[in-house]
Protein backbone atom coordinates (compact mmCIF):
# COMPACT_ATOMS: atom_id res chain seq x y z
CA UNK A 1 0.00 0.00 0.00
CA UNK A 2 2.87 2.48 0.79
CA UNK A 3 4.39 2.23 -2.97
CA UNK A 4 0.72 2.25 -4.58
CA UNK A 5 0.61 5.94 -2.40
CA UNK A 6 4.04 6.51 -3.99
CA UNK A 7 3.49 6.20 -7.43
CA UNK A 8 0.66 8.77 -7.89
CA UNK A 9 2.50 11.55 -6.98
CA UNK A 10 4.93 10.42 -9.35
CA UNK A 11 2.50 10.13 -12.34
CA UNK A 12 0.92 13.92 -11.55
CA UNK A 13 4.67 14.62 -11.70
CA UNK A 14 5.43 13.39 -14.68
CA UNK A 15 2.09 14.29 -16.47
CA UNK A 16 2.84 18.15 -15.36
CA UNK A 17 6.37 17.98 -16.74
CA UNK A 18 5.24 16.13 -20.01
CA UNK A 19 2.39 18.84 -20.27
CA UNK A 20 5.03 21.87 -20.45
CA UNK A 21 7.71 20.31 -22.27
CA UNK A 22 4.60 20.03 -25.02
CA UNK A 23 4.21 23.54 -24.35
CA UNK A 24 7.48 24.32 -24.85
CA UNK A 25 7.87 22.21 -27.78
CA UNK A 26 4.34 23.43 -29.83
CA UNK A 27 5.62 27.31 -28.61
CA UNK A 28 8.89 27.34 -30.21
CA UNK A 29 7.45 25.38 -33.39
CA UNK A 30 5.12 28.39 -33.94
CA UNK A 31 7.67 30.90 -33.97
CA UNK A 32 8.31 29.43 -37.61
CA UNK A 33 4.73 29.82 -38.75
CA UNK A 34 3.88 33.11 -40.38
CA UNK A 35 1.73 35.62 -38.38
CA UNK A 36 -0.19 36.38 -41.48
CA UNK A 37 -2.85 33.98 -40.57
CA UNK A 38 -3.05 35.39 -36.85
CA UNK A 39 -3.38 39.22 -37.97
CA UNK A 40 -6.42 41.15 -37.80
CA UNK A 41 -5.26 43.56 -40.27
CA UNK A 42 -2.34 43.72 -43.11
CA UNK A 43 0.15 46.30 -40.57
CA UNK A 44 0.58 43.86 -37.93
CA UNK A 45 1.53 40.90 -40.90
CA UNK A 46 4.15 43.31 -42.55
CA UNK A 47 6.11 44.00 -39.14
CA UNK A 48 6.39 40.75 -37.91
CA UNK A 49 7.97 38.27 -38.76
CA UNK A 50 8.65 34.66 -38.21
CA UNK A 51 11.68 32.79 -36.81
CA UNK A 52 12.79 32.28 -40.16
CA UNK A 53 12.75 35.58 -41.83
CA UNK A 54 13.98 37.49 -38.34
CA UNK A 55 17.42 35.17 -38.92
CA UNK A 56 17.49 36.33 -42.42
CA UNK A 57 16.67 40.12 -41.60
CA UNK A 58 19.33 40.27 -39.22
CA UNK A 59 22.12 39.52 -42.84
CA UNK A 60 20.34 41.71 -44.70
CA UNK A 61 22.05 44.86 -45.63
CA UNK A 62 19.26 45.97 -48.57
CA UNK A 63 16.21 46.15 -46.35
CA UNK A 64 16.08 50.04 -44.56
CA UNK A 65 12.31 49.76 -43.88
CA UNK A 66 10.57 47.88 -41.05
CA UNK A 67 8.89 45.83 -43.24
CA UNK A 68 8.69 42.53 -44.57
CA UNK A 69 10.19 43.45 -48.55
CA UNK A 70 9.10 42.09 -51.80
CA UNK A 71 5.77 41.04 -49.38
CA UNK A 72 1.60 41.32 -51.00
CA UNK A 73 -0.69 41.73 -47.73
CA UNK A 74 -4.49 40.63 -48.67
CA UNK A 75 -6.36 41.15 -45.99
CA UNK A 76 -10.12 40.89 -46.86
CA UNK A 77 -11.84 41.48 -43.10
CA UNK A 78 -9.29 43.76 -41.59
CA UNK A 79 -10.20 46.02 -38.25
CA UNK A 80 -9.08 48.41 -36.10
CA UNK A 81 -6.71 47.77 -33.36
CA UNK A 82 -8.53 49.41 -30.55
CA UNK A 83 -11.20 47.12 -31.22
CA UNK A 84 -8.37 44.35 -31.06
CA UNK A 85 -6.83 45.61 -27.75
CA UNK A 86 -9.88 45.76 -25.90
CA UNK A 87 -11.74 42.74 -26.69
CA UNK A 88 -14.49 44.14 -28.09
CA UNK A 89 -15.74 42.83 -31.19
CA UNK A 90 -19.16 44.37 -31.63
CA UNK A 91 -16.93 47.47 -32.40
CA UNK A 92 -14.58 46.31 -35.38
CA UNK A 93 -15.28 47.91 -39.00
CA UNK A 94 -14.30 45.54 -41.01
CA UNK A 95 -12.71 46.54 -44.35
CA UNK A 96 -10.17 44.96 -47.03
CA UNK A 97 -6.79 45.96 -47.15
CA UNK A 98 -4.24 45.28 -49.70
CA UNK A 99 -0.57 45.95 -48.54
CA UNK A 100 1.99 45.90 -50.82
CA UNK A 101 6.23 46.25 -49.93
CA UNK A 102 9.15 46.87 -51.93
CA UNK A 103 12.58 45.70 -51.97
CA UNK A 104 13.92 48.00 -48.99
CA UNK A 105 11.03 47.52 -47.03
CA UNK A 106 8.76 50.04 -47.59
CA UNK A 107 5.26 50.25 -48.41
CA UNK A 108 5.76 51.11 -52.38
CA UNK A 109 3.85 50.21 -55.92
CA UNK A 110 6.96 51.35 -57.86
CA UNK A 111 9.93 50.54 -57.66
CA UNK A 112 12.98 52.59 -55.64
CA UNK A 113 14.84 53.23 -58.39
CA UNK A 114 11.74 55.14 -60.37
CA UNK A 115 11.88 58.47 -60.58
CA UNK A 116 9.88 60.11 -57.46
CA UNK A 117 8.94 63.78 -57.31
CA UNK A 118 9.27 63.28 -53.86
CA UNK A 119 9.72 61.17 -50.22
CA UNK A 120 7.31 60.81 -47.30
CA UNK A 121 9.01 60.06 -43.55
CA UNK A 122 6.62 59.65 -41.09
CA UNK A 123 4.70 57.01 -38.87
CA UNK A 124 2.75 54.27 -39.89
CA UNK A 125 -0.44 57.00 -40.91
CA UNK A 126 2.50 57.61 -43.79
CA UNK A 127 2.65 54.37 -44.26
CA UNK A 128 -0.58 53.63 -44.31
CA UNK A 129 -2.06 51.00 -41.24
CA UNK A 130 -5.78 50.17 -42.20
CA UNK A 131 -5.93 51.52 -45.83
CA UNK A 132 -5.37 50.26 -49.08
CA UNK A 133 -2.24 50.80 -51.11
CA UNK A 134 -4.00 53.58 -53.57
CA UNK A 135 -5.10 54.96 -50.44
CA UNK A 136 -1.78 56.05 -48.23
CA UNK A 137 -0.68 59.95 -47.94
CA UNK A 138 1.90 59.63 -50.69
CA UNK A 139 -0.08 57.25 -52.92
CA UNK A 140 -3.01 60.02 -52.85
CA UNK A 141 -0.57 63.02 -52.81
CA UNK A 142 1.19 62.07 -55.70
CA UNK A 143 -1.73 61.76 -58.03
CA UNK A 144 -2.59 65.15 -56.94
CA UNK A 145 0.84 66.48 -57.81
CA UNK A 146 1.74 64.51 -60.90
CA UNK A 147 4.09 62.02 -60.03
CA UNK A 148 5.21 59.27 -57.60
CA UNK A 149 5.88 60.20 -53.89
CA UNK A 150 8.32 57.39 -52.06
CA UNK A 151 6.62 56.18 -48.92
CA UNK A 152 9.34 56.12 -46.13
CA UNK A 153 6.61 55.70 -43.63
CA UNK A 154 7.84 53.19 -41.43
CA UNK A 155 11.76 54.57 -41.57
CA UNK A 156 12.45 54.78 -37.87
CA UNK A 157 15.64 56.50 -38.61
CA UNK A 158 15.81 59.89 -39.35
CA UNK A 159 19.06 61.67 -38.65
CA UNK A 160 20.88 63.11 -41.85
CA UNK A 161 23.22 60.27 -42.45
CA UNK A 162 20.68 57.59 -42.34
CA UNK A 163 18.26 59.80 -44.74
CA UNK A 164 21.20 60.07 -47.23
CA UNK A 165 21.49 56.16 -47.21
CA UNK A 166 17.89 56.41 -48.03
CA UNK A 167 18.66 59.08 -50.75
CA UNK A 168 20.91 56.93 -52.24
CA UNK A 169 18.40 54.02 -52.40
CA UNK A 170 16.02 56.29 -53.80
CA UNK A 171 15.83 57.80 -57.45
CA UNK A 172 14.87 61.47 -56.20
CA UNK A 173 14.26 63.63 -59.11
CA UNK A 174 15.70 67.14 -59.05
CA UNK A 175 14.52 69.59 -56.42
CA UNK A 176 12.01 66.91 -55.44
CA UNK A 177 10.46 67.54 -51.92
CA UNK A 178 10.90 65.76 -48.71
CA UNK A 179 7.82 65.68 -46.37
CA UNK A 180 8.16 64.88 -42.78
CA UNK A 181 5.14 63.74 -41.30
CA UNK A 182 5.16 64.78 -37.27
CA UNK A 183 2.07 62.76 -35.28
CA UNK A 184 1.32 64.84 -32.63
CA UNK A 185 2.07 62.19 -29.82
CA UNK A 186 5.76 61.58 -31.27
CA UNK A 187 7.92 63.22 -29.62
CA UNK A 188 5.69 62.84 -26.19
CA UNK A 189 5.78 58.77 -26.27
CA UNK A 190 9.36 58.52 -28.38
CA UNK A 191 11.30 61.88 -28.06
CA UNK A 192 12.59 63.18 -31.28
CA UNK A 193 16.62 63.60 -31.80
CA UNK A 194 18.31 65.99 -33.35
CA UNK A 195 20.33 64.26 -36.04
CA UNK A 196 23.82 62.65 -35.43
CA UNK A 197 26.64 61.21 -36.86
CA UNK A 198 25.29 57.55 -37.75
CA UNK A 199 27.25 54.73 -36.83
CA UNK A 200 29.61 53.07 -38.93
CA UNK A 201 32.34 55.92 -39.58
CA UNK A 202 36.22 55.60 -40.75
CA UNK A 203 38.72 53.90 -39.17
CA UNK A 204 38.83 52.01 -36.16
CA UNK A 205 36.08 53.79 -33.90
CA UNK A 206 33.74 53.37 -37.35
CA UNK A 207 34.32 49.82 -37.54
CA UNK A 208 34.08 49.21 -33.49
CA UNK A 209 30.40 51.53 -34.03
CA UNK A 210 29.54 49.43 -36.65
CA UNK A 211 29.92 46.42 -34.61
CA UNK A 212 28.06 47.24 -31.35
CA UNK A 213 25.91 48.67 -33.80
CA UNK A 214 25.28 44.98 -35.24
CA UNK A 215 25.43 43.33 -31.78
CA UNK A 216 22.41 45.94 -30.51
CA UNK A 217 20.76 44.64 -33.82
CA UNK A 218 20.80 40.81 -32.75
CA UNK A 219 19.71 41.66 -29.03
CA UNK A 220 17.00 43.35 -30.23
CA UNK A 221 16.16 40.32 -32.22
CA UNK A 222 16.22 37.90 -29.81
CA UNK A 223 14.21 40.23 -27.40
CA UNK A 224 11.31 39.90 -30.35
CA UNK A 225 11.57 36.34 -30.82
CA UNK A 226 10.82 35.70 -27.03
CA UNK A 227 8.44 38.18 -26.74
CA UNK A 228 6.26 37.16 -29.69
CA UNK A 229 4.50 33.98 -30.21
CA UNK A 230 1.55 32.56 -32.77
CA UNK A 231 0.69 29.92 -30.16
CA UNK A 232 0.78 32.44 -27.60
CA UNK A 233 -1.87 34.32 -29.77
CA UNK A 234 -3.67 32.06 -30.03
CA UNK A 235 -4.32 31.07 -26.30
CA UNK A 236 -4.68 34.63 -25.56
CA UNK A 237 -7.75 34.69 -27.89
CA UNK A 238 -9.09 31.64 -27.03
CA UNK A 239 -9.16 33.31 -23.06
CA UNK A 240 -10.49 36.90 -24.90
CA UNK A 241 -13.33 34.30 -26.38
CA UNK A 242 -14.48 33.59 -22.70
CA UNK A 243 -13.78 36.86 -21.48
CA UNK A 244 -17.29 38.06 -23.20
CA UNK A 245 -18.93 40.10 -20.35
CA UNK A 246 -21.42 36.60 -20.54
CA UNK A 247 -18.95 34.18 -19.29
CA UNK A 248 -16.66 36.11 -18.08
CA UNK A 249 -15.54 39.64 -17.61
CA UNK A 250 -13.98 41.44 -20.16
CA UNK A 251 -10.32 41.93 -18.28
CA UNK A 252 -9.40 43.47 -21.89
CA UNK A 253 -11.88 46.80 -21.48
CA UNK A 254 -9.78 48.94 -19.41
CA UNK A 255 -6.76 49.22 -22.14
CA UNK A 256 -8.79 51.15 -23.79
CA UNK A 257 -11.68 54.16 -23.25
CA UNK A 258 -15.51 53.35 -24.85
CA UNK A 259 -17.21 57.10 -25.72
CA UNK A 260 -20.30 58.12 -27.31
CA UNK A 261 -20.05 60.76 -29.99
CA UNK A 262 -22.53 63.37 -29.81
CA UNK A 263 -24.85 61.73 -32.89
CA UNK A 264 -24.99 58.31 -30.77
CA UNK A 265 -22.01 56.43 -32.06
CA UNK A 266 -19.81 54.33 -29.82
CA UNK A 267 -15.68 55.26 -30.73
CA UNK A 268 -12.65 54.01 -29.01
CA UNK A 269 -10.05 56.15 -27.75
CA UNK A 270 -6.17 55.28 -26.55
CA UNK A 271 -5.69 56.24 -23.06
CA UNK A 272 -1.83 57.05 -24.16
CA UNK A 273 -2.96 59.61 -26.43
CA UNK A 274 -5.89 60.88 -24.02
CA UNK A 275 -3.41 61.98 -21.52
CA UNK A 276 -1.06 63.48 -24.36
CA UNK A 277 -3.88 65.51 -25.92
CA UNK A 278 -4.44 66.77 -22.45
CA UNK A 279 -1.73 67.55 -20.74
CA UNK A 280 0.10 71.17 -21.24
CA UNK A 281 3.01 70.35 -23.32
CA UNK A 282 6.32 72.61 -24.00
CA UNK A 283 6.80 72.86 -27.91
CA UNK A 284 9.27 70.14 -29.53
CA UNK A 285 12.78 71.19 -30.12
CA UNK A 286 12.56 72.56 -33.78
CA UNK A 287 16.43 72.83 -34.22
CA UNK A 288 16.05 69.46 -35.33
CA UNK A 289 13.93 70.23 -38.81
CA UNK A 290 15.57 73.61 -39.19
CA UNK A 291 19.20 71.25 -39.39
CA UNK A 292 16.97 68.42 -41.69
CA UNK A 293 15.41 71.42 -43.61
CA UNK A 294 19.06 73.13 -44.27
CA UNK A 295 20.85 69.28 -45.38
CA UNK A 296 17.78 69.34 -47.60
CA UNK A 297 18.40 72.30 -49.46
CA UNK A 298 22.14 71.72 -49.19
CA UNK A 299 21.37 68.65 -51.43
CA UNK A 300 18.91 70.45 -53.64
CA UNK A 301 15.90 69.38 -52.71
CA UNK A 302 12.59 71.06 -50.57
CA UNK A 303 11.42 70.61 -47.32
CA UNK A 304 8.16 70.56 -45.68
CA UNK A 305 7.09 69.41 -41.89
CA UNK A 306 3.45 68.52 -42.08
CA UNK A 307 1.41 68.64 -38.52
CA UNK A 308 -0.85 65.73 -38.09
CA UNK A 309 -3.36 65.38 -34.71
CA UNK A 310 -4.30 61.95 -32.76
CA UNK A 311 -7.48 60.39 -33.28
CA UNK A 312 -8.44 61.97 -29.85
CA UNK A 313 -7.33 65.35 -31.00
CA UNK A 314 -9.82 65.45 -33.64
CA UNK A 315 -13.15 63.21 -32.22
CA UNK A 316 -12.92 64.17 -28.51
CA UNK A 317 -14.46 67.40 -28.43
CA UNK A 318 -17.40 65.65 -30.41
CA UNK A 319 -18.37 63.27 -27.26
CA UNK A 320 -20.58 63.45 -25.07
CA UNK A 321 -20.01 64.08 -21.13
CA UNK A 322 -17.21 65.94 -19.50
CA UNK A 323 -14.03 65.60 -20.42
CA UNK A 324 -10.08 67.33 -19.55
CA UNK A 325 -9.59 70.39 -21.68
CA UNK A 326 -8.06 68.72 -25.18
CA UNK A 327 -4.65 70.76 -26.04
CA UNK A 328 -3.74 69.06 -28.47
CA UNK A 329 -5.02 71.51 -31.24
CA UNK A 330 -3.28 74.42 -29.64
CA UNK A 331 0.46 72.14 -29.10
CA UNK A 332 0.11 71.68 -32.79
CA UNK A 333 -0.50 75.27 -33.44
CA UNK A 334 2.18 76.27 -31.55
CA UNK A 335 4.83 73.57 -33.22
CA UNK A 336 3.66 75.39 -36.53
CA UNK A 337 4.46 79.17 -34.92
CA UNK A 338 7.77 77.93 -33.81
CA UNK A 339 8.63 76.13 -36.82
CA UNK A 340 7.77 79.03 -39.16
CA UNK A 341 10.22 81.31 -36.95
CA UNK A 342 12.72 78.96 -37.48
CA UNK A 343 12.27 79.30 -41.32
CA UNK A 344 11.18 75.72 -41.87
CA UNK A 345 8.33 75.59 -43.96
CA UNK A 346 4.97 73.46 -42.37
CA UNK A 347 1.28 72.98 -43.00
CA UNK A 348 -0.96 71.90 -39.66
CA UNK A 349 -3.56 69.69 -40.99
CA UNK A 350 -5.26 70.29 -37.78
CA UNK A 351 -8.09 72.54 -38.23
CA UNK A 352 -9.19 71.33 -41.47
CA UNK A 353 -9.32 67.93 -40.13
CA UNK A 354 -11.56 69.40 -37.12
CA UNK A 355 -13.97 71.15 -38.83
CA UNK A 356 -14.15 68.02 -41.39
CA UNK A 357 -15.14 65.55 -38.66
CA UNK A 358 -17.52 68.21 -37.15
CA UNK A 359 -19.09 68.53 -40.44
CA UNK A 360 -19.53 65.06 -41.29
CA UNK A 361 -20.64 64.15 -38.22
CA UNK A 362 -24.50 64.24 -37.94
CA UNK A 363 -24.35 61.62 -41.34
CA UNK A 364 -22.21 59.32 -39.32
CA UNK A 365 -19.29 60.09 -41.65
CA UNK A 366 -15.93 59.99 -40.77
CA UNK A 367 -12.23 60.20 -41.23
CA UNK A 368 -10.39 58.71 -38.61
CA UNK A 369 -11.75 54.96 -37.72
CA UNK A 370 -13.87 54.21 -34.78
CA UNK A 371 -12.51 51.28 -33.85
CA UNK A 372 -8.69 52.29 -34.74
CA UNK A 373 -6.16 55.40 -34.02
CA UNK A 374 -5.34 56.23 -37.40
CA UNK A 375 -6.95 57.90 -40.21
CA UNK A 376 -9.05 56.58 -42.90
CA UNK A 377 -8.64 57.06 -46.92
CA UNK A 378 -11.29 60.07 -46.04
CA UNK A 379 -8.92 61.43 -44.12
CA UNK A 380 -5.88 61.38 -45.80
CA UNK A 381 -7.46 62.96 -48.98
CA UNK A 382 -7.87 66.11 -47.03
CA UNK A 383 -4.21 66.86 -45.72
CA UNK A 384 -3.07 65.25 -49.03
CA UNK A 385 -4.98 68.29 -50.57
CA UNK A 386 -3.88 70.08 -48.28
CA UNK A 387 -0.42 69.26 -48.86
CA UNK A 388 -0.35 69.71 -52.62
CA UNK A 389 -2.12 73.16 -52.49
CA UNK A 390 1.20 74.32 -50.57
CA UNK A 391 3.89 71.93 -52.96
CA UNK A 392 4.42 74.98 -55.31
CA UNK A 393 4.73 77.79 -52.76
CA UNK A 394 5.62 76.35 -48.97
CA UNK A 395 8.32 74.13 -49.98
CA UNK A 396 10.25 77.14 -51.86
CA UNK A 397 14.03 77.48 -50.10
CA UNK A 398 13.50 78.35 -46.81
CA UNK A 399 15.32 81.49 -45.00
CA UNK A 400 16.87 80.07 -41.31
CA UNK A 401 16.42 82.34 -38.52
CA UNK A 402 17.55 81.88 -35.17
CA UNK A 403 15.44 79.77 -33.00
CA UNK A 404 13.50 81.78 -30.50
Amino acid sequence: MFEAREEKPLRLRHAIVATMVVFLVVDLGSRFVSYESLAFRAWEAATTYDLVARVKKLSEKTRLGRLQPNRIFDFPHAYGDLAAMSNRPWMRQYHVEKFTTDTLGFRNLTAPSAPHVGLIVGSSFTAGSTINDDETFPAQLGTLVGGPIFNAGAFDQTGTEELDRLFERVNLAPGATVVYEYLEKKDALAPVQVPVKAAGGKGVVGRVESRVASIARIFDSLGDLLSLSPFRIVLRRGRARLENDRIFPNSAAGLVELATLINGDPILFLPAERDISTAQRPVADVSYWRKLSEHMVGKGLHFLVVLIPTQYTIYAPLTTGERLPVNGAAYLARMRTALEAAGVPVVDATPVLAAEARRLLPSHGYIYWRDDTHWNKDGVKLVAELVAQAWPTAVASPTHESVP
